[in-house]
């Protein structure tokens, strides 16, 4: 069935259900008279045959029902009616009311968010050069309480040094930091890194370089790669303040 005769339909069930209605009770009746008429035909009385004929048709209210839930949107209706009972109901309890949407907003925030985290790390590519590609490696130190844990220095050192199945590897450790200097202080998420992590991420910078040269290792003043995040909300977008 075309969109267009569809919403035709949708429009007659919905503004001409009156109509609709009176023309179904007429269609009803006039098959009832049929029928009874029959009987009366095989010499029943009107009253017997007119009880013959609904007996036959199995119930006009339920006859009426069912022609009723092939209407076009009949589903609507019923789901328009629990709302507006439901929200009386509500209303005449403010309490419970408040109760009610607070747990149904708390539910939407909540599952806003997980959707949030799932599309981002199950359903969307991470924006990295060949992510599929990427792994993660772990030290086990399940003995101390910690399946995963960080690679040590020397570890590290050592891992690069042996493994044969991987094209590039850096080492990241993440912690806590203060930012102070320019402004209010205020705690951040860093990481150290080791050299050529952005290059196996495949990330160039914004602005600025990356510290990848010699002289940026073992320095006194380590240099720092701000988060586009960072750099737009705590320095406006300045690419003035690079180096």
């Amino acid at each position: 069935m075309r969109t267009f005769e569809r919403l035709g339909h949708l429009f007659r069930t919905w503004f001409r259900r009156s109509r609709l209605d009176r023309d179904l009770d007429a269609e009803l009746s006039d098959w009832v008279e049929t029928l009874a008429e029959r009987h009366r035909a095989r010499g029943l009385d009107p009253s017997a045959a007119r009880a013959a004929a609904l007996q036959e048709l199995g119930g006009v209210d339920r006859l009426r029902e069912h022609a009723r839930s092939l209407r076009a949107g009949a589903g609507v209706g019923p789901a328009v009616s629990d709302f507006k009972y439901g929200w009386r109901a509500l209303r005449h309890a403010p309490g419970f009311s408040t109760a009610v949407i607070f747990t149904f907003a708390l539910g939407v925030g909540a599952s806003t968010a997980i959707f949030s985290v799932v599309k981002a790390v199950l359903i969307e590519p991470l924006p990295y050069r060949e992510p599929d590609r990427l792994a993660f490696v772990w030290a086990d130190a399940t003995d101390l309480g910690y399946p995963r844990a960080p690679l040590a220095g020397p570890e590290l050192t050592d891992f690069v040094a042996r493994a044969t199945h991987f094209e590039h590897l850096a080492g990241i450790w993440a912690t806590t930091s203060t930012l102070t200097g320019d402004g209010d202080p205020e705690q951040l998420r860093i990481a150290t890194v080791t050299r050529g992590f952005f290059q196996l991420l495949g990330v160039p910078p914004a602005h600025g370089r990356l510290f990848d040269d010699e002289k940026d290792f073992g320095q006194p003043v380590r240099p720092v790669i701000l988060s586009d995040a960072l750099f737009q909300r705590r320095y406006g977008g300045d690419a003035s303040i690079v180096g």
